[in-house]
């Protein structure tokens, strides 16, 4: 069954940060996608929006996720994370949130995305959990 548009809202954007207000959040997502926008030639739909709210999230979890509550007083206020209802009032959706690799992370990692390497490290987690579970036994 095809899911509507508040439940598709609700679990893929919402759920991925829950502060500030649901339904102002909502009737914005509703304004935005009445607009029938187009950036860079690719219209602007849900599906659109929700990769872009989570490529931000993403890209705020890479460059800030480890540091202190004290440390993260000092970042720009264009770098903080955005409520959902924000990132739509904002235009944050027309930002590209490609996270920038440092010279070292091309030595390391190559050319591979984080999307790649995280997989991989989810797949190293479970062989390495199997492992442990036969030496158990």
């Amino acid at each position: 069954m095809k899911k509507n548009l508040e439940e598709r809202f609700k679990e893929e954007m919402w759920a991925l940060n829950k502060n500030g207000n649901y339904q102002s959040a909502f009737i914005y997502l509703r304004s935005v996608l009445g607009q029938k926008l187009t950036i860079d030639g690719v219209d602007v739909d849900f599906d659109f929006l929700a990769s872009r709210y989570r490529d931000h999230i993403i890209k705020y979890q890479f460059e800030h996720g480890h540091k202190t509550p004290d440390q993260l007083r000092f970042i720009k206020t264009e770098d903080r994370i955005q409520t959902v209802q924000q990132f739509l009032a904002d235009g944050g959706f027309k930002r590209n949130y490609e996270i920038v690799r440092s010279a070292r992370d091309k030595y390391l990692f190559g050319s591979a995305s984080l999307e790649s390497l995280t997989k991989s490290l989810e797949e190293w987690k479970e062989t390495v959990n199997q492992r442990k579970r036969k030496l158990k036994i």
